[in-house]
């Protein structure tokens, strides 16, 4: 079933209704707390939903915000038309922030380097950060996607204090929404959902891939390799020249 299809059986439910209402309280309660936000933005379905979401807020609080979105070669093609339709909707221009290094060029250089704490991806993060000042992020997380994030999210809550990359104040509005909450969001606020999301893997659809870089290893066991490999053979084919390794995933 298309991820669009759940979120229209979703969308009048109670179950859906209650954790709606509920991120909304965790977004106001972030705003309460902060006077510079951001929402970071990827262009997947957790963070277009949030972005409606701390949209809806923000218009019944009268304040405001930034979106930013870090984008590279590597990006899945349509990443940065959803963004921009997504915030041509709710009335916004976003902050588009291309990396100035080829992620193709950096597959060798290992995960952390690439994209951990002292990597392009995050250098980014802080340098966008420090110079704006922001003192909260908005993060389109949901604690369901691994067991790690469920221990942080309840350990740390829905709103904490983060020093990586930046000092800096963090949320996640929707760190309990099921993937059918996400999709009855997206349709809540007539936002887009990006084209991978009409794709299929050998699963038959793509509800579980997750909008990462191309280049990143971390997901290729998740079935990204075989997905690009299904679905975007010209990518697959360019990885597999720079790291050749990527065809032991197919």
């Amino acid at each position: 079933m298309l991820l669009q299809e759940l979120g229209e059986l979703r969308l009048n439910m109670p179950v859906y209704r209650r954790r709606l209402e509920k991120a909304k309280s965790i977004v106001g309660q972030a705003f309460s707390q902060c006077e510079r936000p951001y929402v970071a933005v990827s262009g997947g379905k957790d963070s277009i939903a949030m972005l409606g979401i701390v949209d809806d807020v923000v218009k019944e609080l009268g304040r405001d915000f930034e979106i930013w979105a870090h984008l590279s070669d590597a990006s899945f093609p349509g990443t940065e038309e959803t963004i921009r339709e997504a915030c041509r909707i709710i009335g916004r221009e976003p902050i588009i922030d291309w990396s100035p290094v080829s992620a193709f060029d950096v597959i060798d250089q290992g995960s952390k380097q690439q994209f951990g704490k002292k990597g392009y991806f995050f250098d980014a993060i802080k340098n966008y950060v420090e110079t704006n000042n922001r003192d909260l992020v908005f993060i389109g997380v949901r604690a369901q996607e691994s067991a790690r994030r469920r221990r942080a999210v309840r350990i740390h809550g829905q709103i904490f204090q983060t020093s990586v990359p930046s000092p800096i104040t963090a949320c996640y509005p929707i760190a309990w929404f099921e993937v059918e909450d996400v999709a009855a969001a997206i349709i809540e606020y007539g936002l887009p959902f990006h084209p991978i999301y009409y794709k299929k893997d050998l699963d038959g659809n793509a509800l579980n891939i997750r909008l990462g870089y191309v280049t990143a290893k971390d997901l290729l066991h998740r079935g990204t390799a075989v997905f690009l490999k299904l679905n975007y053979p010209e990518i697959y084919n360019k990885l597999a020249q720079k790291w050749p390794e990527v065809r032991n995933y197919t």
